[in-house]
């Protein structure tokens, strides 16, 4: 592969600090697949352009920019066929980063046709859960386009053995990998070398994401809200994030009344870089209660601060279970509950040893550095495939 180029299909900026774990992902890959030497570009569909633009991020990374493509004739005609015209002689592989989003299908069809083989990295975004948010729209989605899609590409590539099982009940019949979902190597430095700042409670639980139904915080704010007093009066949850879902932070927010937690649940807004690793060197536990994600990159961020995890066994970490720095809890309230006394059960060395764990598993199983040759496998076990 080396001499030859990889192209990285998604969507947006791909800004490695902002909430998208699909863009932080291709960020991290760039950058170390362009460490080894291998050549890397990145294209982007953008609401935001008209026309072709160059993007230029940092060092590490540009990002062509083009129109989104909404219809099949859209792209015959579009800057976008002519640039992939121009340098289809040099490209190796397209790995898509781009779930439930029309853009991919005929750029999909032309590398067919043009037998340049294509991988997609699906980020766990065809799980039950996420297709029973928008049911109509996603199964409509799912049969017309998705499926074939992912059918036609010469492999898929899931983040855990759980999402493999979910991809075939899904209906993908193509090749299935298995490459984890990765946190750079400068990131848990930077994580672990944080100051941590003052915050109130004898237990504080810590959280981090976009506060949206899929995340559970509704199972897990009910799971505070029937704790006996003995345990609930010592904790506090703080919730850190953007509240795009207006109707769901409503909920929320009636829950906390309706179980009287106003002292309990704090929600701290969004936090990005420095402010975001700090929180997370400031709490005691990190509580990941997502009813079908998989480990997601706020876990390992929390687990590079070195904090024991409260986590659901639907984020797909039961084969993680037998390292031993976390609780395992179903994704119902009372099972929560359950899993946060049982925590708090816990003496200080014990939750000590567990935070130590989760730092040495987050650097031996999940930095980038670690599994980037395992990536350039993936990639190279397709091109010999092809040949």
């Amino acid at each position: 592969m080396m001499g030859k180029k990889i192209v990285f299909f998604t969507h947006g900026k791909v800004n490695p600090h902002e909430e998208s774990g699909m863009s932080r992902i291709v960020y991290y890959r760039t950058k170390y697949l362009k460490r080894l030497g291998y050549d890397v570009e990145v294209i982007s569909v953008f609401e935001d352009v008209d026309h072709h633009e160059i993007f230029t991020r940092d060092e590490i990374l540009s990002v062509n920019l083009f129109p989104r493509i909404y219809i099949p004739l859209g792209f015959k005609h579009s800057e976008l066929k002519k640039y992939l015209d121009a340098n289809r002689g040099d490209i190796d592989i397209f790995d898509f980063n781009l779930m439930w989003f029309y853009d991919k299908v005929p750029v999909g069809k032309y590398l067919n046709q043009e037998g340049i083989p294509y991988i997609v990295t699906t980020h766990c975004a065809y799980s039950k859960d996420k297709i029973a948010h928008k049911p109509l729209k996603k199964n409509f989605a799912k049969y017309s386009y998705e499926l074939p899609f992912l059918n036609r590409s010469s492999g898929v590539v899931a983040q855990t053995p759980e999402e493999l099982s979910g991809l075939r009940s899904f209906g993908v019949s193509a090749h299935i990998y298995i490459y984890s979902i990765e946190i750079d190597d400068d990131e848990i430095s930077a994580i672990s070398n944080s100051e941590p700042f003052q915050l109130d409670g004898l237990l504080k639980l810590g959280w981090v994401g976009n506060i949206t139904p899929v995340k559970n915080l509704h199972n897990l704010i009910k799971g505070i809200g029937i704790l006996p007093e003995s345990y609930r009066n010592h904790i506090k949850l703080y919730l850190v994030g953007n509240a795009k879902d207006k109707a769901y932070k409503e909920r929320l927010d009636k829950l906390i009344m309706e179980y009287k937690l106003e002292d309990n649940v704090v929600f701290l807004g969004p936090k990005y870089r420095e402010d975001k690793y700090r929180f997370l060197k400031s709490i005691d536990c990190y509580i990941h209660t997502s009813t079908s994600e998989n480990i997601s990159l706020a876990v390992l961020e929390a687990m590079a601060a070195g904090k024991p995890l409260i986590i659901s066994r639907t984020s797909e970490v039961s084969y993680l279970y037998k390292y031993d720095f976390f609780v395992m809890v179903e994704p119902w309230y009372d099972h929560i509950a359950e899993g946060i006394m049982n925590f708090m059960d816990l003496n200080s060395k014990e939750r000590e040893i567990m935070g130590m764990t989760a730092f040495e598993i987050v650097k031996s199983k999940f930095s980038v550095g670690v599994l980037i040759d395992k990536y350039v496998n993936i990639v190279n076990q397709v091109l010999n495939r092809r040949e």
